[in-house]
């Protein structure tokens, strides 16, 4: 693994790194401390906010790129902390006051060219939208209204592209191989299993729900009908069903990112199936790789 900050190297002086990604949030993170001291014959490498950071795998492959955000350093300390995020950082900082028109790759291909940020690749699917912001919505926020479910925003180097989640696979995690431990969780603190459809004056015209999941009471939210939109659609994708995710710790692998699949073999937890990973953590320290993997299920069994 090397660590490169502009041309300096940092591979034989860092401690530990920390490389993760949410496929909630806007962008890939790095967090690294090195060995930096004054005159103690460490070879003095100085890092500044704004330089950029880039991470290569043991095949000289670059895994990230991104900017130094913060650096932190005390007079009586002998390592220095960085933190840094990809090119997705300029999406969530920036917002937008425009009409956008056009399929999601035109909204896409616009929005990033009004900043001079590269694209990448893309999904072409069928149908013409519309995004409104009036300063409130930012980059990140256009792209992902464009795009809607199923798809998730990532850097690929310096330019933004888009995919559809889990549709790459990127390992085969077994209990007998590289899965060190696993913790669930099954919550149905976010459920929404009734929605109301109310015209423009409050009246009820319509519901839809999720009748299995009304045996947790009712939970009920509603929507007012927008015009030129199928309500009985629009109201449908509110609804919510129980969240069952599980985390993983694993042995390192570079390719497992949020966004991406894997296949989970481990009859001993019935964990046999497709998974999408929701939230990754990869450390670095000590010359040991491991991972931490928040995973939701995309076909069990």
């Amino acid at each position: 693994m090397k660590l490169i900050v502009n041309d300096k190297d940092l591979s034989q002086l860092y401690q530990s790194v920390q490389w993760a990604g949410d496929k909630k949030q806007r962008a890939r993170s790095l967090s690294a401390s090195y060995l930096y001291k004054k005159g103690s014959g460490i070879p003095e490498v100085q890092v500044q906010k704004g330089d950029t950071i880039a991470l290569y795998d043991g095949g000289n492959k670059q895994r990230f790129v991104g900017v130094v955000t913060r650096v932190e350093s005390s007079l009586s300390g002998v390592t220095v902390k960085v933190n840094a995020a990809d090119i997705l950082w300029y999406l969530g900082r920036n917002k937008v006051a425009k009409v956008y028109q056009g399929t999601a790759d035109a909204i896409l291909k616009s929005v990033c060219g009004d900043f001079n940020i590269a694209v990448g690749v893309f999904p072409v699917i069928p149908g013409e939208k519309t995004v409104i912001s009036t300063g409130e919505k930012t980059i990140h926020q256009v792209i992902s209204e464009a795009y809607g479910s199923g798809y998730y925003i990532y850097a690929d180097g310096a330019a933004v592209s888009v995919g559809a989640e889990g549709s790459e696979v990127a390992a085969v995690i077994s209990g007998e191989g590289n899965l060190l431990d696993v913790k669930y969780t099954s919550s149905i603190e976010n459920m929404v299993n009734r929605i109301l459809i109310l015209d423009d004056n409050g009246n009820v015209t319509g519901k839809v729900q999720n009748d299995e999941d009304l045996v947790y009471g009712i939970l009920q939210e509603t929507y007012k009908k927008e015009k030129d939109k199928d309500a009985d659609q629009e109201a449908k994708g509110k609804l919510k069903r129980s969240e069952n995710t599980c985390s993983l710790e694993c042995l390192g692998n570079w390719d497992c990112i949020s966004g991406k699949a894997v296949y989970i073999l481990d009859a001993s937890n019935g964990m046999l199936g497709k998974y999408i990973i929701t939230d990754d953590t990869h450390t670095f320290s000590n010359g040991i790789h491991k991972m931490k993997l928040g995973v939701e299920a995309v076909m069990a069994g």
